[in-house]
């Protein structure tokens, strides 16, 4: 399992690094029903709540199913699971004698079952961007794709990019041991800043649910309600529903916060300064009647300007994912394993480590 989640993370950077960031989430905010919810949403009869009962319900949240093995690492006879993520966006950015706008649509599939007392899984990951660049009157393009699979044999990924009327198209395949060894012989510290200063004075760490005291879960959502302005709900006529979402006075917070860090870095007298039209953040947290969970979503909808040196730049962000937990599917395209498009991947063919 530890193999999948890692190959996980891989994909999902190597999708955000070919998109070059190309844009970052989006979709609506209501819905009428919680089968029927728009991308990001959990439609539901929320009320108003505090911190205490929602940490509560965090920590009561089970997340055996999602596991192929028992609390003595046995697996599971008959078990199956799986996870489906779906996540749409776009964003734009304008300023002096230029503007970007692009969009990010993705979607995922991890599942997994018992075979003949193993562990056996499949993983399917696609991802579309594109943005357009115009500068000083001139449109430059930029397109990307990319479709990722796993099949308990090998990892598959297929890449597809265009920029300015050129194209790249690569399909290879790898056994995860050697692209686990590939990966090692990356010096990843080279992509570190030496130095980064923290971006506010105050940092709120999560502490991991269920293992963590509930004062501990308490202080840190009733220090978030604080510092940005956020509103706890729950619906739990059905199951649970959690929803934490931003307020009116959220734009207002976050914005004096972030001004207030400038001016500390860089004096009053710099002239830089951010405020916020929109800041909307929605989270939502799902499980059943017996405390399983089954669905995560986030619907972001963010506008922001920035005033340095005279000029003005505005930024817009909407996102919308939705992560739920499903069952064993068939998430691999038909004929994958003998598709001959696919060059064999191995280490000997990586680039040289960064030094």
């Amino acid at each position: 399992m530890k193999k999948i989640l890692k190959l996980a993370a891989i994909a999902l950077s190597t999708t955000l690094a070919t998109s070059v960031l190309f844009a970052c989430n989006n979709n609506n905010n209501s819905s009428s029903s919680s089968s029927s919810s728009a991308l990001g949403t959990v439609s539901g009869s929320y009320q108003k709540t505090e911190a205490q009962p929602v940490a509560a319900k965090m920590t009561q949240l089970n997340y055996s199913a999602l596991s192929g093995t028992d609390d003595q690492g046995a697996v599971k006879t008959g078990w199956s699971t799986g996870l489906t993520l779906e996540n749409e966006g776009t964003f734009s950015f304008t300023g002096t004698g230029v503007s970007l706008s692009g969009f990010l649509s993705m979607d995922a599939n991890v599942v997994g079952k018992e075979v003949a007392g193993q562990e056996v899984y499949n993983a399917a990951f696609n991802a579309n961007a594109a943005m357009s660049c115009i500068s000083e009157g001139v449109n430059t393009p930029a397109s990307a794709s990319l479709s990722a699979y796993y099949d308990g044999a090998y990892a598959y990924a297929s890449v597809n990019a265009q920029l300015a009327g050129d194209s790249f198209n690569k399909k290879q395949k790898a056994t995860i041991e050697d692209l686990l060894l590939w990966i090692d012989q990356i010096d990843w510290e080279s992509f570190i800043p030496t130095e980064e200063p923290a971006p506010f004075a105050a940092e709120v760490v999560t502490p991991p649910v269920g293992e963590t005291d509930i004062t501990e879960l308490v202080n840190t959502l009733s220090t978030l309600q604080s510092a940005l302005g956020l509103e706890y709900s729950a619906d739990f006529t059905n199951g649970t529903k959690l929803k934490a979402a931003t307020t009116e006075n959220t734009s207002i917070l976050l914005a004096a916060m972030i001004n207030s860090y400038i001016a500390q870095e860089y004096g009053a007298e710099a002239g830089i300064a951010v405020g916020f039209s929109k800041s909307k953040v929605e989270v939502y947290l799902c499980a059943d009647a017996q405390n399983n969970l089954t669905e995560i979503a986030v619907n972001i909808d963010i506008a922001a300007a920035l005033t340095m040196e005279g000029q003005t730049y505005n930024f817009t962000l909407q996102n919308a994912l939705s992560l739920k937990v499903t069952g064993w599917q068939n998430v691999l395209p038909a004929g994958l394993a003998t598709d001959p498009a696919y060059e064999l991947f191995t280490p000997s063919q990586s680039p040289t480590p960064v030094e």
